[in-house]
């Protein structure tokens, strides 16, 4: 193997201990090569999904599981990394490498290792690889599609015979060439020139072209070059497409027309769907149908009428807002009293907040104003319900009483010295319509909304606007979005990698700052926090984003008359 081979080989190591991971990264580096290193399954797994790997060198030991546990799920998937050489080190026993070796292995070593014969025996295993790759297997990377033509057209002029493997994430296709021409197209829903439009549609792909004599007739004799005129042409509508539907999450109503009588079965069930409020992504799930056809389908019933899509859950939302208090008088009289409340708390009174006993009272102001407080972490919800509570008992002298009729649910009247009151409604995390359709007589009493947001990866924000929505769809009036730092000195906030949607923790102090994905090794910059959560939420500059800590007095005061203060603005507009 010359030296070029050699530092183009990524080697990874997977083990629980940094000594193992380190002093296995001292030797490789020595020879040149490029090294990895991961803690676990899991976050191997994400590497080799999105890195081309040479060798993985396993420990034993692992965060989630054993290197026994490593090598069935590597192997049992159906996937173009699951043929990646790995390397297992382990106790002096004829039994565990017996078993590494059953499991799939490529190589064994016990500890302690000798340096020479293991630097050794990973040169062997590389250069084996190194003449594979120069027979049989004549491409093999991962690619963005815009690239697959290219491929597609020199598997072509070359007159190869073969079997073409893509994947991307877990949709898989195969294109089957026999003398340059694609006799056989397959995907999950697609044959022929349609599955080679399917995986044209995909954003990228993992590619191995394994050359191979094909026998048999086929029914199927396609040239390249006319066909990817007719795919690219569709690819390029369905691009079209996806601009014209970018959120899964956006929900429709019925269209101008009725939809046909004579309309296939599948075009009936989305559009009954559809017109029942059942967002885009959950249509995608519950319908087993190809997603580029359903997408398209979906588009035409909007371009043809029969569906339109609801507008946004903030969309006006001042309008909306101000409509929801005119008929609120009673709001005039009480905001005021509110805001001089916590007005007078100085900040003396909220450096240390004093344990009170609970009110002789038991009961609930229902001629109170009311904030409900909403999230997606219960505990949050608890601690700034809490807080509240004390603020008002450092007013009045007494802690007021809750009641609650299901888990995480919690209503209070919060009453300060100078005789004004708040309700406080603490809602459960999991919000159905059902649900927030028994609070409707309440409703119109309701001040604002709380809602705290604790994470803004991708599927936290996709519940938290799923929320947001139902809660929308009850409540127009004012809303309040708490991003929550846990303490001062955590200034964290969590969110995706945009390349591999790895799970990032992120310093909100340094943004504007270069980083890296620690999976991917993506290259990107932290994101000013406030903006980046309204994004991440779809609101609109109105609703106000704040970022404080639902633990800290000061700061929920602050919140309070930021509440105030705006609710008595929209008065006077």
């Amino acid at each position: 193997m010359d030296s070029k081979d050699q530092r183009e080989d990524k080697i990874l190591i997977v083990a629980a201990t940094d000594s193992f991971r380190n002093g296995m990264r001292g030797i490789l580096e020595s020879e040149g090569y490029k090294v990895f290193t991961r803690q676990s399954i899991e976050r191997c797994i994400q590497l080799l999904e999105l890195s081309d790997i040479s060798l993985v060198v396993c420990d034993n030991k692992l965060e989630d599981g054993t290197s026994l546990d490593f090598l069935k799920e590597l192997k049992e998937v159906d996937a173009y990394y699951s043929d990646t050489p790995v390397y297992c080190v382990g106790k002096d026993k004829t039994a565990e490498s017996i078993a590494c070796f059953e499991a799939g292995a490529d190589e064994f070593s016990s500890k302690p290792l000798n340096k020479k014969n293991f630097q050794a025996r990973v040169k062997n295993i590389l250069r084996r690889i190194h003449k594979q790759r120069t027979s049989k297997v004549t491409l093999e990377s991962r690619i963005e599609t815009s690239e697959l033509p290219g491929v597609l057209q020199y598997l072509e002029a070359e007159v190869k015979s073969g079997v073409l493997k893509t994947v991307h994430k877990k949709e898989k296709g195969e294109i089957t060439f026999k003398t340059g021409k694609v006799v056989k197209a397959e995907t999950e829903f697609c044959a022929a020139q349609d599955a080679i439009t399917e995986i044209l549609s995909w954003p990228f792909v993992h590619l191995r072209f394994i050359e191979t004599h094909v026998e048999g007739d086929f029914d199927l004799s396609l040239d390249i070059s006319s066909t990817l005129m007719d795919c690219v042409f569709e690819v390029d509508e369905f691009k079209e497409v996806l601009k014209r539907l970018p959120n899964l999450e956006v929900s429709f109503v019925s269209g101008g027309k009725p939809l046909p009588k004579n309309s296939n079965r599948v075009a009936k069930k989305v559009h009954r769907m559809a017109c029942s409020g059942t967002i885009l992504e959950e249509i995608l799930t519950l319908i087993k149908i190809n997603r580029r056809h359903l997408l398209t389908l979906i588009d035409q019933l909007v371009q043809m009428d029969y569906l339109v899509l609801a507008e946004p859950p903030f969309k006006d939302y001042l309008e909306e807002q101000k409509k929801q208090y005119e008929n609120q008088g009673f709001f005039k009289m009480a905001i005021p009293d509110l805001l001089n409340s916590c007005t007078d708390l100085s900040d003396d009174n909220l450096k240390d907040l004093k344990t009170f006993s609970f009110s002789a009272s038991n009961s609930i102001s229902t001629e109170s104003p009311r904030i409900f407080i909403a999230g997606d972490h219960p505990e949050l919800n608890d601690i700034l319900f809490s807080t509240l509570q004390q603020l008002a008992a450092n007013s009045c002298g007494t802690k007021s009483k809750t009641s609650s009729t299901r888990t995480h649910e919690a209503l209070t009247t919060l009453n300060f010295s100078n005789s004004a009151s708040l309700q406080v409604h603490k809602l459960p995390p999991k919000l159905d319509s059902h649900y927030l359709k028994q609070l409707d007589p309440k409703m119109h009493e309701t001040a604002a909304v709380f809602f705290i947001a604790s994470a803004q990866d991708r599927d936290t924000s996709r519940i938290n606007r799923r929320q947001l929505k139902l809660l929308r769809g009850h409540f127009k009036g004012a809303y309040y979005v708490i991003i929550p730092k846990l303490c001062h000195d955590d200034p964290s906030l969590k969110i995706d990698c945009q390349y591999c949607q790895h799970k990032l923790s992120i310093n909100i102090d340094l943004s504007g700052s270069l980083g890296s994905c620690p999976i991917c090794n993506t290259e990107l910059t932290i994101p000013e926090c406030l903006e980046h959560s309204a994004s991440c939420l779809n609101l609109t500059p109105e609703v106000p984003c704040v970022f404080m800590s639902p633990a800290t007095p000061h700061e929920s005061n602050g919140l309070l008359k930021l509440c105030f203060n705006s609710l008595l603005n929209s008065f006077q507009g």
